[in-house]
């Protein structure tokens, strides 16, 4: 799951500005303890210049022997010195022996002369050091400075010294300080953070709880458009998007509508199927047809489940495989046979449509008329060929003299000649038809010779009507054909 947009900001920032503090107060420490070194440094310095000229007329009067004379009073001036003060001054003469000291009693004190800062002051004037001390046993910062007569002879040195404590002290009280007044600003920071990050926030949140209503298709809120420019104007664009989504979805639903309109009321079956032969989409025509009642299924069914047609699922596979559009007539068996007409083509988004067209009653009505075809023309040609003999017979006897009776009697004999022809076409056309459907056979066929019989045929009514009747480029051809229907389409043709 992931965190909010408050966990993002806020968390991180205070962590930055926590971590910028420690930092801070870390640097500053180090700046505070550097500072108060050179400040006690300052200190000792100052201290020893103050005690040296405070002492000098006790010091350089009467050398070393006079300072061994004057310890006493040495000591009392150095304690006058540093009352108050957490400083202390020691007097050590050029043996190491301590002759006054304002932190511990002299007389108990070991030699000095190997001390590191009376031996850098021996060498280069001044020494510093910081060490526990042996007589305090409290960590002491020390500065000394050794002492010359004119003449530049060492008669002693000048120790002062400072207990880093108090150093230390300082440096953590000011610490601490700085410390207690980053945690009010870390404080007061947060605070001021948590109110600008709840301002920048809620705004999103208002935008996410509405943007969810438009996720759900209800786009009739709007976003209020406050807060920053960008989360405004971020508002304003999803509430432009909403209008434009609700218009889009509104004219889709209104063509989907047209859509299931036309398709419901088309007499062909329709159908849309995916790669996998499920029905995404029927029409009523194709549930009629196939007792399909797709309202009751729970998911989509497949093709061969609606139509129970392996046939029907081996054309539609070889669509798919095809790429195409394609186009077949089949024979559906069960309670009833039917004969349809699929025509299949794909779709840009990988479905399939189907359209099938019931062509049970047009072949039934076909066959109706191709078998009333035949049985009228095969009942009426007996009856017109007697009528034909008996006008013939009548024609013959003895109205044959009278012209006009002559006349009427070969009208109606070539009537009933046309009409014995007609009949002999529907017969024909039938028997065609009937072939056709059960397929022709075929044979070689002398071609010459049918049209040489037809001409032999013909010859006395082609003299009569004075027709010539020639052929040309017929030698021995002979083609694959059905004999009579070939004879019988020269014939017409003469």
């Amino acid at each position: 799951m992931r965190n909010k947009l408050f966990f993002w900001i806020y968390p991180p920032f205070i962590l930055a500005f926590v971590v910028s503090v420690f930092l801070m107060t870390f640097f500053s420490a180090r700046s505070i303890t550097s500072f108060f070194g050179d400040l006690s440094s300052f200190q000792l310095r100052q201290t020893v210049m103050v005690t040296a000229n405070s002492l000098e007329p006790l010091l350089r009067s009467e050398g070393a022997e006079g300072i061994v004379r004057n310890r006493k009073k040495i000591q009392e001036r150095c304690n006058s010195l540093v009352r108050g003060s957490r400083i202390r001054i020691t007097l050590i003469d050029p043996d190491g022996v301590v002759l006054a000291d304002t932190g511990a009693d002299p007389e108990k004190m070991d030699l000095h002369n190997t001390r590191a800062e009376i031996q850098d002051a021996l060498s280069y004037g001044t020494g510093f050091a910081t060490r526990k001390s042996a007589s305090t046993g409290i960590t002491t910062m020390y500065e000394a400075h050794v002492l010359r007569d004119d003449n530049g002879a060492v008669y002693g040195f000048l120790r002062t010294a400072i207990p880093f404590g108090v150093i230390d002290a300082h440096r953590t009280a000011l610490i601490l300080r700085i410390l207690s007044f980053g945690a009010v600003v870390v404080v007061l920071v947060s605070f001021f953070s948590l109110f600008l990050t709840r301002r920048l926030t809620v705004p999103i949140a208002k935008i996410h709880a509405i943007a969810g209503s438009f996720s759900d298709g209800w786009f009739s809120e709007r976003i209020p458009e406050e807060g920053p420019e960008e989360i405004a104007s971020l508002a304003s664009v999803m509430n432009r998007m909403a209008v434009q989504l609700d218009e889009r979805i509104k004219t889709m639903k209104r063509e989907r509508e047209k859509v299931q309109a036309i398709l419901q009321g088309m007499m062909e079956s329709v159908a849309v199927l995916s790669s996998d032969l499920s029905l995404l989409l029927t029409n009523r025509s194709f549930d009629v047809l196939f007792h399909f009642d797709n309202s009751a299924q729970t998911g989509y069914s497949s093709l061969l489940q609606a139509t129970h047609s392996t046939d029907l699922c081996d054309f539609m596979e070889a669509a798919i495989r095809a790429g195409g559009p394609l186009e077949t007539t089949l024979t559906m068996y069960g309670q009833t046979t039917r004969q349809i007409r699929a025509a299949t083509a794909p779709l840009p988004d990988g479905t399939s449509v189907l359209v099938i067209s019931d062509l049970t009653r047009m072949h039934r009505l076909e066959t109706i008329r191709r078998d009333f075809t035949a049985n009228v023309s095969h009942e009426l040609k007996t009856p017109i060929t007697s009528i034909k003999a008996a006008l013939e017979t009548v024609r013959d006897m003895s109205c044959a003299r009278d012209s006009s009776c002559g006349r009427f009697l070969d009208m109606a004999v070539r009537g009933t000649v046309r009409l014995e022809a007609i009949l002999s076409d529907l017969l024909s056309l039938a028997r065609i038809e009937e072939e056709e459907r059960e397929g022709l056979p075929l044979e070689m066929v002398d071609l010459d010779g049918i049209v040489e019989s037809i001409r032999g045929e013909l010859a006395p009514r082609m003299d009569e009507a004075n027709v010539v009747f020639e052929k040309t480029g017929l030698s021995a051809v002979e083609v694959r054909a059905h004999p009579g229907l070939l004879r019988q389409a020269i014939y017409n043709l003469v």
